[in-house]
């Protein structure tokens, strides 16, 4: 799934959870398997390279939106990636 602008957003400072924005429902559950790739810049403090990966999905606050966990904190909190575009595909297993 492609998504639009600003897609990614983190939470608060500190806080160590990334929310992802997708264009329309995306279907997904907590504890699904998603795949975050073309990212090119860190965000609020958090590098590409680990956002780019495989995630859990953390939580799913809304029809649109899922949480992910990084292991690196955000710096200052509610801060989106602007005209940046984001693969995600939804795993139900891990193979």
């Amino acid at each position: 799934m492609s998504l639009g602008a600003n897609p990614i957003r983190s939470i608060s400072a500190g806080s160590k959870v990334l929310e992802i924005t997708t264009p329309g429902v995306h279907g997904a559950i907590p504890g699904q398997f998603v795949q975050i790739s073309n990212v090119d810049n860190s965000i609020d403090g958090i590098a590409a390279s680990e956002i780019n990966k495989f995630h859990v999905i953390s939580s799913v606050p809304s029809t649109t939106t899922f949480t992910i966990s990084v292991l690196s904190p955000a710096i200052n909190g509610s801060v989106a990636r602007v005209r940046l575009f984001y693969w995600i595909s939804c795993y139900s297993s891990f193979i």
